[in-house]
């Protein structure tokens, strides 16, 4: 009788051990970080493989889990409440539910769960291999459970799958959020990130250079006019009118340089037709990430870009998408439009680009509706500003400081 009684005893706390096993196991399954374990797959870890393995297989590895945890775990409560009672009588069933629920909670729940959750990478790898045998001895009953639960849950129209790619994309976006410490390059490359995840959603408006700050060649200038403008603007390549704002083709750097040569070496007048090439139009509505992809593909990184009627906006080029993913890349050409002023405001230009303005100095002004300062400013007043008038938007001061053929050229701006 003792023999039988230790006995019991011995397999319920085995059993107790092997709960808090699967247990642990589910949690470190669950728990464990998806990116570095691809990593692992990548460099040869044949079990990362294994546990990436397993989680594509998700219904079945927790359907599978849940089912061996159960059972053991009514198996054990089952013959402790025997033993209980051959050594206690009906006041068993008590002490049971007591002790049974101690052990459980304690040592087949919160220990191993806290231990796995703190070494889940390692626990889940470690595990892999005899966890998919079991999923795999269990298969055939866990299927059969799997598509009760889902018949059920169907009656209620209840989403089954839930992880589309939009919420891949907010999970995605709240790991970027994760990315934070007191290095300034974790500011930096959350920046990146978040403007990579945006491509899909801006246009290439929000990039252009407007057609009033594009250099461009008239067909019809003279010669001196035409190499005048390429000696003031080292351009890679220039938009070609005819006169007006009708772009009729585009003229390379390489190739200028060539006729700027037959002109000056062998007095031959400059051919701007015979060089120049054909331009590649493109709607302001393109995304950006079509556009990046579009580049890619044509080989070509300058695009001239019209509104819906066709009418010319200015230009966008591979440098401009780069940009708005890093952040301004100064050249001389390209100097930033920031002053800072002795009052702590800031005086930029008009055209001056939101996102720029927001990464440059940490500020949050919306740039949902428009893409540049003197934009927004116009969206929010409704009206053609005055030099001198003064809005105060959220928590921003913008102050008109200077307007040039209607347009807003400069403004001062204090948080």
């Amino acid at each position: 009788m003792e023999i039988n009684i230790i006995l019991i005893a011995i397999i319920v706390l085995l059993l107790i051990g092997i709960s808090g096993f699967f247990s642990g196991t589910e949690t470190a399954m669950t728990a464990s970080s998806k990116a570095r374990l691809v990593q692992l797959s990548k460099k040869g870890n044949k079990k990362a493989k294994k546990v990436l393995f397993l989680l594509s297989e998700r219904d079945n590895l927790i359907g599978g889990l849940l089912l061996a945890n159960n059972f053991v775990n009514i198996l054990a409560s089952s013959l402790a409440t025997t033993l209980f009672l051959s050594l206690m009588g009906e006041n068993g069933v008590f002490i049971t539910t007591i002790v049974m629920t101690t052990l459980i909670v304690i040592f087949a729940e919160v220990l191993p769960k806290v231990y796995a959750m703190s070494n889940s990478d390692r626990m889940a790898m470690a595990v892999a291999p005899i966890i998919n045998y079991i999923i795999l001895i269990l298969s055939p009953l866990n299927k059969g459970v799997i598509f009760i639960v889902n018949k059920i849950l169907s009656q209620f129209n209840v989403n089954q799958n839930p992880h589309d790619s939009k919420t891949q994309e907010e999970e995605l976006r709240g790991a970027i959020e994760l990315h934070d410490g007191d290095d300034p390059d974790y500011k930096q490359e959350r920046e990146m990130l978040r403007s990579v995840l945006d491509l899909d959603d801006t246009s290439i408006e929000e990039a252009i250079t407007h057609r009033k700050n594009v250099v461009t060649i008239d067909i019809n200038a003279s010669q001196d006019k035409i190499i005048e403008t390429f000696i003031n603007h080292s351009f890679e390549k220039f938009p070609v009118t005819n006169g007006s704002e009708n772009i009729v083709g585009v003229i390379t750097q390489n190739n200028l340089i060539k006729q700027i040569y037959r002109y000056n070496k062998k007095k031959k007048p400059l051919n701007l037709k015979k060089i120049m090439e054909k331009a590649w139009f493109v709607p302001e509505s393109t995304s950006m990430l079509d556009q990046l992809q579009v580049f890619r593909d044509k080989g070509n990184h300058f695009a001239i870009v019209v509104d819906e009627y066709g009418s010319y906006m200015g230009i966008i080029t591979i440098t401009d998408v780069f940009e708005h993913i890093v952040g301004d890349v100064h050249n001389q050409e390209n100097q930033p439009n920031l002053r800072s002023l002795s009052d702590g405001s800031y005086l930029f230009d008009g055209n001056e680009s939101i996102r720029n303005i927001n990464r440059e100095l940490d500020w949050n002004i919306d740039d949902e509706q428009s893409s540049t300062i003197a934009g927004y400013i116009i969206h929010r007043s409704e009206n053609l500003p005055t030099e001198g008038q003064i809005y105060n938007f959220d928590d921003y001061e913008f102050i008109i400081a200077k307007i040039e053929n209607q347009q807003i050229s400069k403004i001062r701006v204090k948080k």
